[in-house]
């Protein structure tokens, strides 16, 4: 069910089940509807001298161009700081666990390539439980590991239907798994496909049931020249969804709007949170930097005529999306962060925080090809990439100069 959505202004009169707060004279309403609440922000809640940003330099760097096998990755997939300081590493080149003291030495690995007890084959997610056990996500379903590595058990894939499985994304403290599933397709040409990903929702011990159906990114299919069927291809600025599971909720941003949906564990929706962003319209100027950006990409004529005749046909969204897909990250204090949209050619990236009731703190920004996977009460841990795509694993002191004072 969509709920009808009420102007910033307005909200306080709709219903007498509200709240309005200020906060530095930045203004943001609560309204109850129907038993959902419904917080929209209209501006951030920081002013320029509360505003949390990452420190200028990292406090730890895991990782090297050449020297020791566990310090070289090939595909770092996650990162966790664990409750004692040591870091785990989810690399998916190795299919391996590292583990590293808090001053970025190795200790020990965990996992491996194979398909028996312990071993691990195309790591996708690697999350912590309560407790920092380590529940990690393959190709073969769910995995669990103890804080030093040791091999607990595993759950095996969660869908239910043969034609598809369902993807562990994510785990609620009681158990309940959230998985992503989809299906195939196979586009005409000149065809619209409004790609669909399936949230369903898996007790410990028992099969998935299907919770909601989002979409995600449009794909077009693409007729190339000497080719009897379509070519998927994804259409550019298009929106996809954005997932996180944490504490009792499990969030959704699944459309163009700067909106999550806050799920509770049993599948009914408990928030919806929105803010107040100027929209950014795919303009002809806005094309053709795509168009420049496609053409650096590759030095080969045909590619580049290809891509010409794909931006010539395929029908581009009216503006750009609100939020990037992938994974949203609920930090050490459960405020969660939210990643908005990012241009192809843009390295840096900014993230949206907002508290536990949902209000809009601000934004904050990202290092230049840094990827952000855990976010505690002062540090922020993640991957960077330098000019030679040689991966890292970086900390950042998240510095929050409110607490300061």
């Amino acid at each position: 069910m969509r709920v009808k959505r009420p102007t910033l202004l307005m909200a306080c009169v709709l219903t007498a089940a509200c709240g309005s707060a200020e906060d530095g004279g930045r203004r943001f309403a609560v309204v109850d509807s129907a038993g959902v609440e419904i917080v929209e922000s209209a501006r951030p809640a920081w002013d320029s001298g509360r505003a949390w940003r990452m420190s200028d330099e990292p406090t730890l760097s895991i990782g090297a161009r050449k020297g020791k096998a566990p310090y070289l990755f090939n595909g770092v997939v996650s990162a966790r700081r664990l409750g004692d300081g040591r870091i785990v590493i989810a690399d998916r080149g190795s299919s391996q666990l590292r583990f590293f003291d808090p001053a970025g030495r190795f200790l020990s690995s965990a996992g491996g390539a194979g398909g028996g007890p312990g071993e691990l084959t195309y790591i996708m997610r690697l999350w912590t439980l309560p407790g920092d056990t380590l529940a990690v996500s393959d190709n073969r379903g769910l995995s669990l590991f103890d804080p030093q590595g040791a091999y607990i058990r595993s759950l095996g894939h969660l869908g239910a239907q043969a034609a598809w499985q369902g993807q562990p994304v994510g785990q609620l403290d009681d158990g309940t798994i959230l998985a992503q599933g989809g299906s195939g397709f196979t586009p005409r040409p000149g065809e619209v496909i409004p790609t669909t990903v399936r949230l369903l929702r898996a007790p410990p011990g028992d099969s998935a049931r299907e919770l909601r159906t989002i979409p995600q990114a449009r794909i077009w299919g693409f007729q190339m020249a000497n080719f009897n069927s379509a070519m998927p291809r994804g259409i550019p600025f298009s929106s996809a969804p954005a997932f996180a599971a944490s504490g009792e909720h499990f969030y959704v941003a699944d459309g163009p709007d700067p909106e999550v949906r806050v799920w509770r564990g049993d599948g009914s929706l408990r928030r919806i949170v929105r803010w107040s962003m100027a929209p950014r319209t795919v303009g002809q100027d806005l094309v053709e930097r795509y168009r420049e950006h496609l053409a650096g990409s590759t030095d080969d004529p045909e590619a580049r005529r290809r891509n010409d005749a794909f931006l010539a046909e395929v029908q581009l969204p009216e503006r750009v999306p609100a939020t990037d897909g992938g994974a949203m990250l609920v930090d050490g204090e459960g405020n969660l962060w939210v990643p908005a949209y990012a241009l192809p050619w843009e390295e840096a990236s900014a993230w949206d925080v907002f508290s536990q009731e949902g209000q809009w703190l601000g934004p904050v920004s990202m290092p230049p090809r840094f990827t952000p996977w855990q976010i505690g009460r002062d540090f922020v841990i993640g991957r960077w990439q330098d000019e030679l795509d040689v991966e890292y694993v970086l900390v950042y002191e998240l510095v929050k100069p409110a607490l300061r004072s």
